[in-house]
């Protein structure tokens, strides 16, 4: 199987094809373009083929899933929820977000473990989770987000957005 050439995982969490064909996953493609290009005046390409992308790209491929190719929304939450506890990280319009199944067990066990923080790259960007405040850190640009950490049955309390950054599917 191809691997994403970014964050050079074989599994492709969410993955999309650019114009070229080449394959990524969703939050490595977008934050490459986020980082590319900050202020939008930029332009953006396919970093296997150098194809040019549209400026509005990932914005486009969020908000329409049928671009988004092999991933069951539904099984992915299914695999959240069966968890003990579900880790969220704030939206930045209100809401909260749950991290990816794979994430969820990374934090878990860093917090079984009693770690101070939890450090790992995404989109290209350094992130450190500080179990003691609570709180995301992107190094790059110093933005901070509170996170929380929840027993499963107490998701119907909170506005979930949806999983690493992808809407859910409207029924």
């Amino acid at each position: 199987m191809e691997e994403c050439k970014i964050c050079m995982t074989v599994n492709h969490l969410f993955p999309i094809a650019c114009p070229g064909g080449h394959k990524y996953c969703l939050s490595c493609i977008k934050g490459l373009s986020l980082s590319s290009s900050p202020s939008g005046r930029g332009s953006i390409s396919c970093p296997t083929c150098r194809h040019p992308l549209p400026r509005n790209y990932c914005n486009d491929i969020c908000n329409d899933s049928r671009q988004i190719h092999e991933i069951d929304k539904t099984q992915l939450f299914e695999n959240i929820l069966n968890k003990d506890h579900i880790w969220l990280y704030e939206g930045r319009n209100n809401g909260w977000w749950c991290f990816d199944y794979e994430m969820q067990d990374m934090l878990e066990e860093a917090h079984n473990n009693e770690d101070q923080d939890f450090d790992w790259y995404i989109c290209g960007q350094r992130i450190i989770i500080d179990f003691s405040t609570m709180e995301q850190h992107n190094t790059k640009n110093n933005a901070v987000r509170k996170i929380q950490r929840i027993k499963s049955e107490d998701i119907g309390t909170l506005l979930i957005k949806g999983v690493g950054g992808m809407m859910p599917q409207k029924q």
